[in-house]
């Protein structure tokens, strides 16, 4: 081999290997993340499991946000989503965990304090939801949702001057002595409910939830007796749907009647 074919040779192999190593690079800067574009599928696959939630369909919901954690395992909105339907779902303790993640990522985000003392209202974990609630009320010291779900948190642990005081803050007499009904309903205390149910509807005829919980609090009571006395020899059957208390327009209804601001409506059988 001449030296003009060696330095020709070498030259070919130096160009391959620069061809080579120029492509490599450029499938590495094509195939890099765009951070705004990866936030934004996040945002969008997220929005369709709100969807799902909102309609009711919290299996599709629950299965479509797991599949984002899978993406983005760090990301607490979706954690927090996650948490509130899976508490829904009576899969508590994965619930909670996730909750309380989402919280420790940002424990400044009302909807999030709130969501996560909620689950523990639920779960009778009352000193827990209190502490969450009025973290929340440092975050918005004047958030009507953090506030009655303060005075929930408050009656149910038998403080109901209290809870009465901070239902009024947001509320009419009428609606705060309903919602003090429902209190004492959930405490077994037919009696008391029956009495502020009572003054409710003394203020207030018309307001529904009073209404309601009057009657069913009072069928209850005389199933109860009637089952006590053996009436007609057999047991009798005592049912048990407590009514709504009385909240805001913007608050909804939760599967444990209790209300919470950021948790959806519907429940659709499933």
């Amino acid at each position: 081999m001449t030296s003009h074919q060696f330095c020709m040779t070498l030259f070919g192999a130096c160009l391959m290997m620069l061809t080579s190593g120029g492509c490599a690079q450029m499938r590495g800067v094509a195939t890099k993340v765009n951070p705004a574009a990866a936030n934004q599928q996040r945002e969008t696959r997220l929005s369709f499991a709100k969807a799902h939630e909102q309609e009711g369909n919290l299996t599709k919901a629950e299965d479509a946000l797991r599949q984002i954690l899978e993406s983005y395992p760090k990301d607490s909105e979706t954690k927090h989503r996650l948490g509130v339907i899976l508490v829904r779902r009576g899969k508590t303790e994965e619930g909670l965990q996730h909750l309380e993640e989402a919280v420790a990522a940002q424990p400044k985000n009302l909807s999030m304090r709130n969501d996560l003392g909620y689950a523990y209202l639920t779960q009778g974990e009352l000193e827990k939801a209190e502490t969450e609630f009025r973290e929340a009320l440092e975050i918005s010291p004047k958030n009507t949702q953090s506030l009655n779900n303060l005075a929930l948190a408050a009656g149910y642990q038998g403080r109901t001057q209290e809870a009465y005081t901070l239902f009024r803050g947001s509320m009419t007499e009428a609606e705060a002595m309903a919602n003090l009904g429902f209190i004492h309903s959930q405490r077994g205390e037919v009696d008391l409910a029956i009495q502020r149910y009572s003054q409710a509807l003394s203020y207030d005829p018309t307001l529904r939830n009073a209404a309601d919980g009057m009657i069913q609090i009072s069928t209850m009571k005389h199933q109860v007796i009637a089952a006590r006395q053996g009436q007609k020899g057999e047991a009798v059957q005592v049912s048990h749907q407590e009514p709504e208390p009385h909240v805001l327009a913007n608050s909804v209804p939760t599967n444990s009647k209790v209300q919470q601001t950021s948790w959806y409506e519907t429940d659709k059988a499933e």
